[in-house]
């Protein structure tokens, strides 16, 4: 369930629907997370679509922290 949000997320970024794709995708995130964990590679795509999500949006700060959260979970 997890990979099809995170699926229809990057849609709706593509879309500019933003909102919705951050609710989407940040939903995304955390049921893979919690699923296999933060170093699991379906969970470092979802973080990875979120940085893509806040670039797309312009929100330099969001992507940033994402970005930080990636390294973060590549090397637990």
């Amino acid at each position: 369930y997890g990979s099809w949000l995170q699926s229809y997320g990057k849609c709706l970024t593509k879309l500019a629907r933003f909102e919705e794709a951050e609710q989407q995708l940040t939903l995304a995130h955390s049921l893979l997370r919690d699923a296999g964990g933060a170093a699991d590679e379906a969970t470092v795509m979802a973080v990875g679509t979120l940085v893509e999500l806040y670039e797309a949006w312009g929100k330099p700060e969001k992507a940033a922290e994402y970005r930080a959260m990636l390294t973060k979970e590549e090397s637990e």
